[in-house]
C-alpha cells in the first residue's frame, strides 16, 4: 500500500497535541514522508537510533545510518545525545558531535539524511523562568538589538532553521563583519555560551532570545 504524505496542518496538529501532554517528544518524517512522533514519557530513560530492527527509532531506509547509530539518554533529568558507534557521525543543529551533548527544546539532530527534532517546551519554559529570576539584565544598545534581531530572523518562520551568518547580519545592519563578531561575543559571554562550538553558540543564543522575551513577533 502506498501511503500519502501527511499535510503540514495535520502534522502541526499532531505536534500540538503531543506538546499538551507536557512530556518531551521526538518527531521526524519516514521514508513515505509521513510524520512520526515518539513520546518521551517520564519512565523512558533511553532511545536507540539505527537501521537495525531492534532499535527504538528504525531508519532502515537511510543507508547513511549505521545499524546501531546513536543513543539518546536521560541524565539528571535532561535528555542527551551521544554517538560512539556510527561511521558517518551524528549532527546537532548542523555541527557534528564528538561528545555527549545536552538537548534543548527544538534542537535538530541529523542521522544520515534523516532529521529528528527534539521538543521539550515545558522544560524550556522552566529554564527561561529561572533565567529571568536569577540574572541581572544589563542594558542593550540599539545597535546590539539590531544585530541580535538579524541573527534571530531566519528562525521566525522555521524554528529548525539556522541563524543568520555574520556576513548576512553585517549586510542587514550596515556594520563590518568584525564588529558583528565582537557584539555577538559579548552576548556569548553574557549567557555563558563561550565554551560551546561556534554553530551551537549561534543557534542557542537565537533560540534563547526568542524564548525569554528579549524579542517579540512585532519586533520583526
Amino acid at each position: 500500500m502506498q501511503w500519502e504524505p501527511t499535510s503540514d496542518a495535520a502534522d502541526l496538529k499532531a505536534r500540538i497535541e503531543a506538546e499538551r501532554t507536557g512530556h518531551a517528544f521526538l518527531y521526524w518524517k519516514d521514508v513515505d514522508a509521513r510524520q512520526q512522533i515518539l513520546m518521551l514519557d517520564p519512565d523512558t530513560e533511553r532511545v536507540t537510533v539505527g537501521r537495525r530492527d531492534d532499535q527504538d527509532i528504525v531508519l532502515d531506509w537511510d543507508k547513511q545510518v549505521s545499524r546501531a547509530h546513536a543513543l539518546l539518554e536521560k541524565r539528571g533529568g535532561d535528555w542527551t545525545l551521544i554517538d560512539e558507534l556510527s561511521q558517518n557521525g551524528s549532527y546537532l543543529n548542523g555541527d557534528r558531535i564528538n561528545r555527549r551533548v545536552r538537548l534543548d527544546h527544538k534542537d535538530v539532530m541529523c542521522f544520515g539524511s534523516t532529521r529528528i527534532t527534539f521538543q521539550d517546551r515545558a522544560r524550556a519554559e522552566e529554564d527561561s523562568t529561572a533565567r529571568v529570576s536569577e540574572e541581572t539584565w544589563a542594558p542593550m544598545s540599539a545597535r546590539d538589538r539590531d544585530v541580535l534581531r538579524a541573527l534571530c530572523r531566519p528562525l521566525l518562520d522555521d524554528s529548525s532553521a539556522m541563524p543568520a551568518s555574520n556576513e548576512a547580519i553585517a549586510e542587514e545592519v550596515t556594520l563590518s563583519v568584525d564588529s558583528v563578531k565582537a557584539r555577538l561575543r559579548v552576548q556569548y559571554e553574557r549567557y555563558g555560551m563561550v565554551d560551546l562550538r561556534q554553530g551551537e553558540k549561534r543557534t542557542r543564543l537565537a533560540r534563547l532570545l526568542l524564548s525569554n522575551g528579549t524579542f517579540k513577533p512585532h519586533d520583526f
